[in-house]
Formats: structure tokens, sequence, C-alpha cells
């Protein structure tokens, strides 16, 4: 790229800048030892433009038909590589802790979550009619209130001391870093589902309601 190829000429004053640009701030992320995946995205798009100039650079100064072809075969196998690498990025590790292009990600288990929302949704009169606690630290809440937005009344505390015992919520979602007395739990069914990593979330239903729940789906 830096050097004079052919018809490139007239274009290497920007292609220096886009080099120069490509690396300055390359490594002005680098030495920020705070950032999000999403920070890549400011040179990556240069970083695409120079390769693909370099590619085509390359190809000009292959003037054997086999050698280009032998090119074109490379391209493709790498072109394929990046193919599955999107892929499994954005599909099959969409939701992982081993993703790296992740960042404070909901888990897949929200999904599961959501249906059993539905699912009691559909056997009960209305959904007002449910009173749902949720008992977690202000950080580990988000995105219960956007799953739990039709639901009217649901109330949030961030203590385990302070939460309203009467009348005895149809569900309490509580965070696994507080503890509830089992007496108070006695008549609740008890399910686990992942918020995030690392932040499980133990979610308590009321036995007659867990119980029309069972035998509505075994019918």
């Amino acid at each position: 790229i830096v050097f004079k190829w052919g018809h490139l000429n007239r274009h290497l004053g920007f292609m220096r800048f886009l080099l120069l640009y490509s690396f300055l701030l390359f490594s002005f992320y680098s030495f920020i030892s705070y950032k999000t995946p999403w920070c890549l995205l400011s040179f990556y798009h240069s970083f695409i433009i120079v390769a693909g100039i370099g590619l085509g650079a390359a190809y000009d100064l292959l003037k054997n038909k086999y050698l280009k072809l032998v090119f074109f075969i490379a391209l493709g196998f790498l072109s394929h590589h990046l193919y599955q690498q999107s892929t499994y990025i954005t599909k099959r590790f969409n939701a992982d802790e081993r993703n790296p292009y992740l960042y404070v990600h909901t888990s897949r288990d929200m999904k599961l979550f959501e249906e059993r929302m539905e699912q009691i949704t559909k056997i009960t009169d209305k959904t007002d009619n449910l009173y749902i606690q949720i008992i977690s630290p202000a950080d580990q809440t988000w995105p219960l209130p956007w799953y739990l937005r039709n639901f009217e009344l649901c109330g949030y505390w961030n203590n385990v001391s302070n939460i309203t015992r009467a009348p005895k919520a149809d569900i309490i979602i509580l965070s696994e870093s507080f503890h509830l007395d089992n007496d108070y739990l006695d008549d609740y069914q008890q399910e686990y589902f992942s918020l995030r990593p690392q932040i499980l979330l133990e979610v308590y239903i009321r036995k007659a309601l867990w119980d029309r729940l069972m035998e509505g789906q075994s019918q």
C-alpha cells in the first residue's frame, strides 16, 4: 500500500491516511485499560478498506493466470473462515461468556423465564392479578422490568429486610446474593434462571399457582 502500484498511484495519499488513521486509532484503544467490545468498530471499518486495497494491489502484481487462480482459491478459504467466525459469534455463541465480543449480555435462560411468565399468564384471568416481588441489587435487575412490563403489580426491593410480607406475593424473584427464611417460602415452588454470567435468579412460584400451571401443561 505504501508503494506506488500502477493506477493506485493517484490514491496513494488517501491510502496512507487510512493506514495511519487505522494504526493510531488501534494503538489509542490498545492503551486504554477499560473499553467495550464495540469500540473495535471505530477502526474496523478503515482496516477493512485498507485490507481491500491491499488485496487489489496484490492481485495486480500477479501476471500469471494460474497464480491468480491460486489467489482466488486462497481468498475463498479466508472468506469462508471469516464467515464461520461471524456465524459462531452471532449465533452459536451469541450469549456464551466465552465470546470475547460480549458485554454484560443477558443469558439465554431469560428466554425460558419469559416463556414461563407467558405460561403463567395463560392460566390466570388477568396479568394484573398477579403480585410479583423482585428482590435484587439495583445492578442485577435489568432487564427484568422489560420482561415483566405487562404485569402491573410488580414491586422492586434491594434489601430483604424491607420487603412487604403481607400479602404474600404470587411470584418472588430473588437474587442469589439474598436469602429468605425457609418458613416464608414453604408454599412456593423454586426454579433457577441465569440472568447474566455469574448472576443467578431464584424464582419462587406459589404452589397453588404452580399446580395449576402443571395441570394446564399436562392437558
